[in-house]
């Protein structure tokens, strides 16, 4: 799919696009959260800007197909000590998945972690979510490790699968 990808820091004008991406039941596998973030806390989340991971351990960025917003990619369990992060990626917008953009995203935010000095990037995905496997593999993630009956997801538990990628 040829296009231009880009990952930009959370502007104020997201809150609500993160909004109703993050109350979408189709999309809420892909948070650790019981219950989706409200509004004012999206709010005050756009507001943090890049200093998001280094304050909170955690950042949103808006991936960006061809100027379009299309899903957002988070760098979250940070350790500056230790140099590694979690990393989760959501296409909200279906007609983009299973295009490989997946793994384009994947590739670009391994320069923004470089530029926390993240060297060490990791991702628990569940055993039923094919496509989510295939891109991290193909950005050159390894898989680390199974953790049995990990995820509660649509009232049923799935094995999560560990990849993880080294950057240095």
């Amino acid at each position: 799919m040829e296009g231009v990808i880009r990952l930009r820091v959370l502007a104020p004008e997201d809150a609500m696009t993160l909004f109703i991406w993050d109350n979408d039941p189709e999309l809420r596998d892909a948070q650790e959260s019981e219950s989706p973030p409200t509004l004012l806390e999206l709010q005050s989340f756009c507001l943090e800007g890049p200093r998001a991971l280094e304050v909170h351990g955690q950042q949103r960025w808006i991936i960006e197909w061809n100027g379009e917003s299309i899903g957002t990619i988070e760098l979250f369990d940070y350790h500056s000590k230790h140099h590694r992060a979690g990393i989760g990626i959501v296409i909200a917008r279906k007609e983009y998945r299973n295009q490989g953009l997946g793994t384009s995203v994947l590739l670009e935010a391994e320069t923004l972690a470089q530029t926390f000095s993240i060297w060490n990037l990791w991702a628990i995905i569940s055993e039923d979510n094919g496509a989510s496997l295939r891109a991290f593999e193909k950005a050159g993630y390894e898989k680390a490790g199974h953790l049995k009956n990990w995820l509660n997801l649509r009232e049923r538990f799935f094995d999560g699968i560990i990849v993880q990628k080294l950057l240095a």
